[in-house]
């Protein structure tokens, strides 16, 4: 999907003919251009505090340019990850002290 959008890159060549060679699936996969274009998936990470955290994730493509994604991810609720990301929320939470002032008159 990538090399559809810049074909003239010149990276491109020496990249796909190294895959191609030490990759059979990717020969054909190339070859038969059977690219799969995933837009939602899960993704499973392990943090030194937290433990693991599997997490969906859904792409989203602009309309006005291509090449502009946003990448939500998420994790389910009540499942151990969705606690060990609330955990990790928790250090960058903000309290506010202070209080609402009114104007002066």
């Amino acid at each position: 999907m990538e090399a559809a959008q810049c074909p003239g890159d010149p990276g491109l060549t020496p990249l796909v003919g190294e895959l191609s060679v030490a990759d059979a699936d990717f020969r054909q996969w190339w070859a038969g251009r059977q690219v799969p274009s995933l837009r939602v998936g899960a993704k499973r990470l392990r943090h030194p505090v937290a433990g693991d955290v599997t997490l969906d994730w859904d792409s989203l493509t602009s309309t006005a340019d291509a090449a502009q994604q946003l990448v939500i991810t998420t994790a389910e609720p009540g499942t151990p990850s969705h606690d060990g990301l609330r955990f990790l929320a928790s250090w960058t939470a903000v309290v506010c002290s202070c209080t609402a002032r009114t104007a002066d008159p």
